[in-house]
């Protein structure tokens, strides 16, 4: 594992995806298998796993991010376990959060306690609050929203979706044990 303040593309070997281990890294224009450090910041740049206290992000794409704070903009994660998320115009997969303040952002699924959303969109939202600007969201499980959200799932198409779902599972075990007793 190398042990480096700052990282130029020049000094990287094609190819190559080195492992990087201080107090500050900065990583511009450079890609890195595993990064740790108190302090990472990121600028066009691209890793497997960050493990940080802070994680500052711009135009950089991450497999993996464990860290404290996570500030992302312009940015991808597909998966981030964190207290706090900052974002805006990011992507994201599975976000794994105390506390999010997410704008003009995609998520797959969020998973947090308290969650601000501006003009953004979600698979998945469970969270024990939720509030802010306009929200789309496929499914939202939250105890207290005080936000205007367009879920594609609400409760009489949830309804009517389980009752489908159930008479068309019946039917296909019924089907199958007739046609499987002769």
């Amino acid at each position: 594992m190398t042990t480096d303040e700052s990282q130029s593309p020049e000094t990287i070997p094609d190819g190559d995806a080195p492992d990087y281990a201080a107090e500050v890294i900065n990583l511009s224009e450079t890609s890195a298998a595993e990064v740790k450090a108190e302090m990472v910041r990121m600028s066009q740049s691209a890793a497997e796993l960050v493990t940080a206290t802070e994680v500052s992000m711009h135009q950089a794409a991450v497999n993996r991010i464990e860290a404290e704070s996570v500030s992302a903009e312009t940015s991808a994660a597909v998966m981030v376990d964190t207290t706090r998320l900052v974002t805006s115009a990011g992507v994201f997969g599975v976000v794994r959060s105390v506390e999010s303040s997410i704008q003009g952002s995609n998520i797959g699924i969020l998973l947090g306690d308290s969650t601000a959303m501006q003009e953004s969109q979600a698979g998945l939202v469970i969270s024990r609050q939720v509030s802010g600007g306009p929200i789309r969201s496929m499914i939202m499980i939250a105890g207290q929203v005080n936000a205007p959200v367009e879920t594609t799932l609400d409760t009489p198409r949830a309804l009517l979706a389980g009752i489908l779902g159930g008479i068309s599972f019946g039917l296909v075990v019924l089907l199958g044990n007739r046609l499987f007793r002769r």
